[in-house]
């Protein structure tokens, strides 16, 4: 299993699930892809750092050394998503991986602002289906 640096933002391989660090998870809805930090955006992150997914992995890392955690589980950027083995293999084990977190981090982005009830329905419908 992957896990992000909190301080470096480097993903560590650790094989052992005896062996895995003490770590913060984040909880959260994938941006449309085109704004969501992917694992594959680690291979050169500096070109990636104007994506609304950069800052949201940013503030996880931050919200994790507050709480005092080196490691961060982010399904986004821990997880391959191209390697279709992987990615079910890791499905299969996100129940252990929230379970045995030290701590859970949610992240609820930003809503446009809806001035009026009618508009509820609307950015609710929009919106829902963005995430993952």
């Amino acid at each position: 299993m992957r896990f992000l640096d909190v301080k470096t933002l480097q993903l560590h391989n650790f094989d052992d699930a005896s062996a895995y660090p003490p770590y913060a998870i984040l909880s959260h809805c994938w941006y449309a892809s085109e704004h969501e930090l992917t694992f594959k955006d680690f291979e050169d992150l500096s070109k990636h750092t104007s994506k609304p997914g950069y800052v949201k992995i940013i503030n996880a890392c931050l919200a994790a050394i507050a709480q005092g955690y080196k490691w961060l589980w982010a399904d986004n950027v821990c997880i391959n998503t191209e390697d279709a083995i992987e990615k079910n293999e890791t499905m299969n084990k996100l129940h252990f991986m929230f379970l045995n977190a030290g701590v859970r981090l949610l992240y609820i982005s930003e809503i446009p602002n809806a001035n009026t009830k009618d508009n509820d329905k609307e950015i609710f419908s929009s919106e829902a289906p963005k995430s993952r």
